[in-house]
């Protein structure tokens, strides 16, 4: 692998620094009443897993369009929540598993920008549970700056998108 990786250590304490709450998604005294919904813990991650998920060929990438996100930006924009209603309604209703994958432009390092990835990728996944997507149809990942959907530091790769698994 490149060494772009950090190092294991790292993700430790990442994981670590996430789970305790050391990365708010919605920072202290910003922010409307009422603008997020209240945070989910997440479950403990069990560094034993291996994947057994879904092939590329069942998980539908395309069915609701990505939900956008300004530079730096963690909080779903207002204009974007109708996204993810969307998608909760169809998760909901036809019982799928909704893949949350957070994006990033290639701005800053690479560690940054799959922290800012996974950030994002929660702040969405807290709206699905607002929306009432029960929390064990839900799975987020972090491509940070890996998978750009257009060349350079575009803003179209600022984004959250969703995979729909019957």
């Amino acid at each position: 692998m490149s060494g772009r990786l950090p190092s294991l250590s790292l993700w430790g304490l990442l994981s670590v620094s996430l789970l305790t709450g050391c990365f708010p998604i919605v920072p202290e005294g910003g922010g409307v009443a009422n603008e997020a919904p209240p945070a989910t813990p997440l479950p403990a991650r069990d560094d034993s897993y291996s994947y057994a998920g879904p092939s590329r060929d069942q998980v539908d990438t395309h069915r609701f369009p990505p939900v956008r996100f300004g530079f730096n930006g963690l909080e779903v924009p207002v204009d974007e929540r109708s996204k993810i209603a969307s998608v909760a309604e169809f998760a909901v209703q036809y019982d799928f598993r909704v893949l949350v994958a957070g994006f990033t432009d290639a701005a800053g390092p690479a560690e940054y920008n799959r922290i800012l990835g996974e950030r994002r990728a929660l702040s969405v996944r807290e709206w699905l549970l607002h929306y009432g997507v029960p929390v064990a149809r839900i799975q987020t990942v972090s491509f940070g700056e890996d998978l750009p959907a257009v060349p350079g530091n575009s803003p179209l790769n600022r984004r959250v998108e969703f995979g729909l698994v019957p």
